[in-house]
């Protein structure tokens, strides 16, 4: 998944930087940057709880995977509320929307080309 964010975000960068074709474009990029970079901090979040869930009993398990979801979704909501909250010139709010969707097209990826096990 990190890598398709890796991918897709040279092509929003590309296309901001098009569509923008001023200095504007400089403030969408690093909304853009800050999106992704929330996502690949998210993967990890989501790697590491499924390893220390796998010991644990049902209950605790649970409760541990809402704690993570709420963490996350906390995030992205800090990460969207400062790009709307912050001028502008600093972070465009629609890069930094357009960063945030990479998580579901990266999601959306793993259906239509499945990775391998590790131990296949």
């Amino acid at each position: 998944m990190i890598w398709v964010i890796l991918i897709l975000l040279p092509v929003i960068v590309i296309a901001g930087i098009l569509y923008y074709r001023s200095w504007g474009a400089v403030s969408f990029v690093h909304g853009t940057f800050w999106g992704a970079a929330l996502n690949i901090i998210k993967i990890v979040m989501i790697d590491r709880a499924v390893d220390k869930i796998a010991g644990m009993e049902k209950d605790k398990a649970e409760n541990f995977v809402r704690l993570q979801h709420l963490l996350r979704f906390a995030l992205t909501g800090i990460v969207l509320v400062s790009a709307a909250l912050l001028p502008n010139s600093i972070i465009n709010i629609w890069g930094a929307a357009a960063g945030v969707l990479t998580f579901q097209a990266a999601t959306f990826s793993l259906k239509v080309f499945p990775v391998k096990e590790e131990n296949e």
